[in-house]
């Protein structure tokens, strides 16, 4: 072989030795350049306040990101890992081998709470920590936290918080403006009692099922109580006996239940209007397994929620980020034939278009609150019912469409009625007039809420009925003009609407009677033109003359 050839071999052996001994060194190459990267070895070890080992991560290296765990104290409140100088939670980038430890605030020098004198139960006011993963304690001085005041959490800075299951209360605008909260979850166990009677026979089960933990552990003639853990905290006495004929003796215990351990007992969580508004990073709420009272209102403003989570709910379930409510009211139905409540589709969920599912029959008031990406909904034959302003907060929908077969409602050029009622007008529907059809007598509460392009609307001559908020929040519609035939107005809108010039046609003289109306509670009340022959019926009635010095005669309309 020629010795260039030998010489060539030789070093290429030499160089792939060289690389092959480094367990550290990669090597990238590319048709441009070739890269080497080292990378180096770290440890992060984790400790709490006792400087007892909590978590070591060796097995990492300096670039890494590892995920910091939040560090339960019962007693007191986690702050975070610190090294001394910062707080890191959450997500941590590894720079160098390094040691953190855990850092806690004592409960009464963070939360501000008050005590009911006579439940003792805590309600927190107010919240001053420096915890970005907060952990809310389920008692405070011994006693059960069982609410959540308004504005308590406020403008805060926390990224995601646990609630006890035994908050049963979480007042509006609670959490109000907390720009980086991403997650609301629930932990612990339902604390509490309640007494009721309970067959004898229910009794008999409970003890047997439960004879490891139901010790008699004190007994006073006809009461006794049991040990902790036992469903059956104490019985308070027992009924006479009843006897039935041909079925036999019936008799019923009093008792003091242990809710923590008793499934039957309902636990009312009461989650107010705007709980959690205005908050523009949540994403994810983890609901407890007896929460069984949604209002989407309590969801006020929240534009990225879109995982709403339901492990083990008593009443609802989410399907494809869809929160459905099941009939419960007929046992009897099969799989197939369940029937669904579609109570919330998030305002997150980025389809245009959405099939409302076969298995619904409800669509509840303001089920698609707030949402901005809908613009076309479709419903089944299945459908119903649906509830007041169900629509009124989707702002890009543009028609709402029913199948053929659907027996109630039907639609109209994307308007939805059923019979003769005006149920919806989309609100980002473009259309600039609107013919009412002949048939219609009512027009539904909140119909036009918020429609945004409508600016002349004609009424149909057999119309009676206008329902309450129908002209809410509307924009280019400045005169209504109400036929005769109606003989009650609902209130026109509560709150701010385009509305400038209201005619009223019907005449007491001509018609029999005025047009009944229930006052807006707004204060920028339009101006009402009225039959001339009843000027003075309309400014005298109890109603209308709330509005007094905005009625005027139609002869004075130019």
């Amino acid at each position: 072989m020629h010795k260039r050839s030998i010489f060539l071999l030789v070093l290429l052996f030499s160089f792939s030795l060289l690389f092959g001994c480094d367990k550290t060194t990669t090597v990238s190459t590319t048709a441009e350049s070739t890269e080497t990267t080292s990378r180096v070895e770290a440890v992060v070890t984790l400790v709490n306040e006792n400087n007892q080992m909590n978590r070591v991560f060796d097995d990492v290296f300096i670039g890494d990101v590892i995920t910091l765990p939040v560090d339960i104290d019962v007693d007191k409140v986690f702050v975070g890992w610190s090294d001394g100088e910062e707080f890191y939670y959450g997500e941590y980038l590894i720079e160098q081998s390094i040691t953190l430890t855990a850092v806690y605030e004592e409960f009464e020098d963070v939360f501000e709470y008050m005590m009911h004198p006579e439940t003792f139960e805590i309600s927190i006011t107010g919240y001053t920590g420096n915890a970005k993963y907060l952990r809310i304690p389920e008692m405070i001085d011994g006693h059960i936290v069982y609410s959540i005041s308004s504005y308590a959490f406020e403008m805060s800075d926390i990224i995601e918080i646990e609630i006890p299951k035994n908050v049963v209360r979480i007042n509006t605008e609670a959490f109000i403006d907390a720009q980086d909260l991403e997650k609301i979850s629930f932990y612990g166990d339902y604390y509490g009692e309640i007494t009721k009677m309970i067959p004898s026979g229910e009794y008999d089960d409970l003890i047997e099922e439960n004879s490891d933990v139901c010790e008699i552990i004190e007994t006073n003639g006809s009461s006794w109580k049991f040990s902790d853990g036992c469903p059956i905290k104490e019985v308070l006495g027992v009924s006479e006996t009843v006897y039935v004929p041909n079925l036999g003796s019936f008799y019923s215990y009093e008792v003091v239940l242990d809710i923590r351990f008793y499934d039957d007992v309902n636990f009312y969580h009461n989650f107010s209007i705007y709980a959690f508004s205005n908050l523009p990073s949540l994403t994810t709420v983890e609901f407890p397994e007896k929460f069984d009272l949604f209002d989407p209102q309590m969801f006020k403003n929240t534009p990225n929620l879109r995982n709403l989570v339901f492990v083990n709910n008593i009443k609802y379930e989410s399907r494809n980020g869809i929160v459905y409510s099941i009939n419960q009211s007929n046992d009897n139905l099969t799989e197939e034939e369940a029937q669904d409540i579609l109570v919330y589709y998030p305002p997150a969920l980025e389809a245009t278009t959405f099939d409302v599912p076969d298995s619904v029959y409800v669509i509840n008031s303001l089920a698609f609150m707030d949402n901005s990406y809908l613009e076309v909904i479709n419903l089944p034959a299945s459908v119903t019912n649906v509830g007041m302003r169900a629509f009124s907060y989707a702002y890009n929908l543009r028609e709402i469409n029913v199948s053929e077969e659907n027996e109630i409602l039907y639609s109209i050029d994307g308007v939805l009625y059923a019979g003769d009622f005006l149920l919806a007008y989309p609100r980002a529907k473009t259309d600039k007039l609107y013919i009412m059809p002949e048939n219609i007598i009512l027009i539904a509460p909140a119909a036009f809420f918020g429609q945004e392009y409508l600016v002349d609307i004609a009424m149909n001559d057999g119309l009676e009925r206008i329902g309450y908020d129908t002209f809410t929040e509307t924009e280019k519609i400045k005169v209504l003009n109400i036929p005769s035939s109606v003989i009650y107005i609902d209130s026109l809108y509560s709150r701010s609407s385009s509305l400038e010039i209201v005619i009223i046609n019907r005449s007491a003289v001509i018609d029999g009677s005025i047009t009944n109306i229930r006052a807006p509670r707004a204060y920028d009340f339009p101006i009402f033109y009225v039959p001339d022959d009843s000027y003075d019926d309309y400014r005298t009635d109890r109603d209308w003359s709330l509005m007094y010095n905005n009625i005027m005669k139609q002869s004075e309309l130019s």
